[in-house]
């Protein structure tokens, strides 16, 4: 309803099909008056033997989500809620170096099917493409853990909204 105070987030996936949407996705969500407090973004993770093609992005493409985005961060603030240092690892070159060696969420987060059984990995199981991963929680706990104080600032925002 609009007035109520709740303390909502969304959450959106950019892919191949929607990334150059990012204008359209926060002048919706600030101006529909629901009181959405932010949007986050996170970009497709390629998947072995999934069929998503269709959804992967190139660099180019990439690249352009880093500038978008950090030009929306500049123009939104706060309601963009990945910090600059966030949008800065969907760079291409940043992205290729991901692993699940050093991903903070194969080692500190465990994911589980829908049958309870634990998923190897991450929340993306073991068939996803690490040097391809653009996960805004990820990105946000490697943000936090090198003690970014802009990712710490988003965490915050989330957390105090908990």
């Amino acid at each position: 309803r609009v007035g109520y105070d709740y303390p909502v987030f969304i959450h959106t996936t950019l892919n191949a099909l929607n990334f150059q949407q990012v204008e359209e996705i926060l002048s919706f969500w600030r101006s529909n008056g629901l009181g959405v407090r932010g949007v986050m973004f996170s970009t497709w993770t390629p998947i072995a033997n999934a069929g998503d093609e269709r959804f992967r992005l190139t660099d180019a493409q990439l690249e352009e989500i880093a500038q978008t985005l950090g030009q929306a961060k500049a123009e939104y603030g706060d309601f963009v809620v990945n910090s600059t240092w966030m949008i800065e690892q969907l760079e291409p070159a940043k992205m290729r170096r991901q692993m699940p060696d050093n991903c903070s969420m194969s080692k500190l987060v465990a994911s589980y099917r829908a049958d309870g059984t634990r998923k190897p990995m991450c929340i993306f199981g073991d068939q996803a493409d690490c040097s391809g991963c653009g996960c805004a929680s990820k990105h946000m706990v490697d943000g936090q853990r090198a003690r970014n104080p802009g990712t710490q600032r988003s965490a915050a925002l989330l957390a105090d909204a908990a």
